[in-house]
C-alpha cells in the first residue's frame, strides 16, 4: 500500500508549543490491517530553496527612550493593615463647649480591623474598668485616638465619640448640703469640744415616724468658729458609704443623741435629728455605644528601596485593550533616584531578543507586576510602564522611495499590507504622521519566500491592492497626483542554512514495541530524521512496524514552524512476513 502526502493539502495544522507542527489528514477510506505492516518511506522532497538570497526588514529593537514618567517603583511597605491594640484604663473625655475635659472614667480600649479591608478599622469599649461619678443617660463622651497610635495604626479624627447607654450607681448618695437643725448648743461654761466622727449613720423617715438605716455613712465634724461660741455646726466631711436606693433631693437624718454621748460639753435643743439633703448621686458609668468617628486606618511605612536587575522580561504591546507579548526580550534595571526619595525607576539597559516589526516612536510596556517579584512595588494605578522606541535594526534591504512618499492626507494612519504577485512575499506599511512631512508610509516588515528581486528593482503598490489591517478592505485614499507608493530594493540577505534538519514523526498509530526504541519516551514513534541539505534517505529498511488496527486519521508531527516550505512524502506499507 502507498500513500502520498502534501503537506500544503492537509486536513487541520496546529502549532505545538511555538516549536513544532502537527498536520492532521482524514481519510475517506480507513486502512484496515489485520495484520502487522511494515512501514517504510520512500521519498522526502523539500520545496524550498534553503540557500537563496532574500529581501528581509525585520525591524528589530535595538534601543528605547528611558523617560517616561510611568516607570516610578516604589518600595514595598509595612504596616499595610491595620494592627490589633489594646490599652487599658483610657482616660474618657468630657467636651465643655471648648476643650476636652478628663473625668474620672476610665475603659479598656482596643483598635480591630474590618473586614474585608484590612486596611481601616475601628476602636472597641471592651470594657469600663472605673465607672466614675456624675454622668447622665444619653450624653456623650470621648476617646483619645493617640493612645492607640502611638506605635501603630492612625486616623484621620483624632477624637472618637461614644454615647452613654447606661448608669451603674444612679441610686447611691455622692453629695449632702446641710439642709436644717444641723447645731449643737453648750453644755457647761467650758468651749464646745471640736472633734470628728466616723462612719456616722444616717437615717431616712419611713414615712411612719420611723427614723430607720439608710445604707448611708459618712464621716462628720463638731466645730466651732471661736471658743466662745455657744453652739457648734454639724458638717458632713465625706460619705464613707453611699447606700442604695437613695434619691436626688432625699432628706437624711444624723442623730444628734449619737454625738453628744460622752461629750459633757454638748447639748441639743429643739429636734434631735440634723437634716441632710442629697444634692448629687454617683451615676456612674455602666456601658456605652460607638457615636462618630471611631475609623483606626493602617499607617503603612515603607522599607528601604532596594536596586535591582531583571533579566529576560517581556515586553508588551497593546492592542485591543490588552497586553500582549511583542516578541522582544529586554534586561530591565531598577535604580533609586538620586533625590533620595526612596523611589526609583526601572529603565531599559539591554535588549536580549530584538524580535521584530518595531518602529521608532512607537510605545511599548513593561509589566511592573514582573519585576518586582522579589523587591519593590508599584503603585496599581500605574501597573505598566511605558517606553518609546528609539532605534531599530535589520532594515537596511529596502527604503520607501522618497518622491512618491506623500499623498495620504485623507488616508487613516496605521498598518497596512500588500501582497507582491508572483513572488509569495507581503510587506507591511505603516502610515504614520511626520512632524515636517505629514503623513508618510514606512516598512514594517517584510514576510514570505522574499526571493526573486534585485537589487536596484523597484515595488509598486497600487493604491487600489493595499490591504487596510483594520478593516481588512483593499484600498486607501492616497491622491491620485501623488501616484503609487513605490519601495526600492537597496540589497539583499544571503539565506543560508549550514543544516536543515528535518524530523517527522507519527502521533495516533500503533505499532510493535519491541521493535523500536525511542529515547525520547514521548509515545511518538520517529519514521524520519533527515538533513535535506544533503539529500539523503535510507529508504531499505522499515522505520516501524504497524500493528492490527483500522486508520481513519493520520497525525504527523514537524519538528518545525511551517512559514513558506512544503514537502512531499511517500511511505508505503508491507506487510511483515517475519
Amino acid at each position: 500500500m502507498i500513500i502520498h502526502i502534501d503537506s500544503s493539502q492537509y486536513d487541520k495544522k496546529e502549532e505545538i508549543d511555538n516549536e513544532k507542527t502537527r498536520l492532521t489528514y482524514y481519510f475517506k477510506n480507513p486502512i484496515v490491517l489485520t495484520e502487522e505492516h511494515d512501514l517504510y518511506v520512500n521519498d522526502f522532497h523539500l520545496q524550498k530553496r534553503i540557500n537563496s538570497q532574500i529581501i528581509e526588514y525585520e525591524n528589530e529593537l535595538a534601543s528605547v527612550f528611558n523617560n517616561s514618567l510611568d516607570r516610578e517603583i516604589l518600595p514595598r511597605p509595612y504596616n499595610t493593615n491595620v494592627e490589633i491594640v489594646s490599652v487599658v484604663n483610657v482616660i474618657l473625655y468630657e467636651w465643655d463647649g471648648s476643650a476636652f475635659q478628663p473625668t474620672d472614667a476610665r475603659a479598656t480600649v482596643s483598635s480591630v480591623a474590618t473586614q474585608p479591608d484590612l486596611t481601616t478599622g475601628q476602636i472597641q469599649v471592651d470594657a469600663i474598668t472605673t465607672p466614675g461619678t456624675g454622668f447622665v443617660l444619653n450624653n456623650f463622651l470621648y476617646i483619645d485616638k493617640d493612645v492607640l497610635t502611638n506605635t501603630f495604626n492612625t486616623y484621620t479624627n483624632r477624637w472618637a465619640e461614644i454615647k452613654i447607654t447606661q448608669l451603674v450607681d444612679d441610686d447611691v448618695a455622692l453629695t449632702l448640703i446641710t439642709y436644717a437643725d444641723a447645731v449643737l448648743q453648750k453644755a457647761t461654761v467650758d468651749p464646745i469640744n471640736n472633734r470628728t466622727y466616723d462612719d456616722v449613720i444616717l437615717y431616712e423617715d419611713d414615712g411612719a415616724g420611723w427614723y430607720i438605716t439608710s445604707g448611708v455613712s459618712a464621716n462628720v465634724e463638731v466645730t466651732t468658729s471661736s471658743p466662745t461660741q455657744s453652739f457648734a455646726n454639724i458638717n458632713i466631711l465625706s460619705i464613707t458609704n453611699g447606700g442604695s436606693g437613695i434619691s436626688l433631693n432625699q432628706i437624711l437624718y444624723i442623730d444628734k443623741s449619737y454625738l453628744i454621748t460622752g461629750e459633757p460639753t454638748m447639748t441639743y435643743t429643739g429636734p434631735r435629728f440634723a437634716k441632710y439633703q442629697v444634692t448629687s448621686l454617683v451615676n456612674g458609668l455602666g456601658s456605652v455605644v460607638l457615636s462618630a468617628n471611631v475609623e483606626i486606618l493602617a499607617n503603612p511605612r515603607e522599607i528601604a528601596f532596594v536596586n535591582d536587575l531583571i533579566t529576560n522580561v517581556p515586553l508588551l504591546k497593546l492592542e485591543g485593550g490588552s497586553y500582549l507579548e511583542s516578541g522582544a526580550v529586554v534586561d530591565v534595571s531598577i535604580f533609586a533616584n538620586p533625590t533620595n526619595d526612596n523611589r526609583g525607576k526601572a529603565n531599559i539597559n539591554n535588549i536580549v531578543n530584538g524580535g521584530s516589526k518595531f518602529l521608532p516612536f512607537e510605545t511599548y510596556y513593561i509589566d511592573k507586576d514582573v519585576i518586582t517579584q522579589n523587591n519593590n512595588t508599584y503603585d496599581p494605578a500605574s501597573r505598566y510602564s511605558s517606553y518609546v522606541i528609539n532605534t531599530t535594526s535589520n532594515n537596511q534591504n529596502l527604503e520607501v522611495v522618497f518622491q512618491t512618499n506623500y499623498g495620504f492626507n485623507t488616508t487613516p494612519l496605521g498598518d497596512y499590507y500588500y501582497d507582491i504577485p508572483d513572488k509569495d512575499t507581503r510587506i507591511y506599511i505603516n502610515l504614520y504622521n511626520d512632524q515636517t512631512y505629514g503623513n508618510m508610509a514606512r516598512i514594517r516588515y517584510t514576510e514570505g519566500v522574499r526571493q526573486g528581486f534585485a537589487i536596484n528593482d523597484e515595488i509598486t503598490i497600487p493604491s487600489s491592492d493595499i490591504i487596510d489591517i483594520s478593516t481588512g478592505l483593499a484600498g486607501w485614499s492616497k491622491s491620485v497626483s501623488s501616484g503609487d507608493l513605490k519601495i526600492k530594493v537597496l540589497s539583499l540577505t544571503a539565506s543560508v542554512f549550514y543544516h536543515y534538519n528535518y524530523e517527522l514523526s507519527l502521533e495516533n498509530i500503533m505499532y510493535n514495541t519491541t521493535k523500536y526504541f525511542n529515547s525520547s519516551n514521548d509515545g511518538k514513534c520517529v519514521i524520519l530524521r533527515m538533513d535535506p541539505l544533503y539529500k539523503y534517505i535510507n529508504n531499505n529498511l522499515p522505520s516501524v512496524c504497524l500493528t492490527r488496527q483500522i486508520i481513519q486519521e493520520l497525525k504527523i508531527i514537524v519538528n518545525r514552524i511551517f512559514e513558506v516550505e512544503n514537502f512531499l512524502l511517500t511511505i508505503s506499507l508491507k506487510k511483515n512476513n517475519y
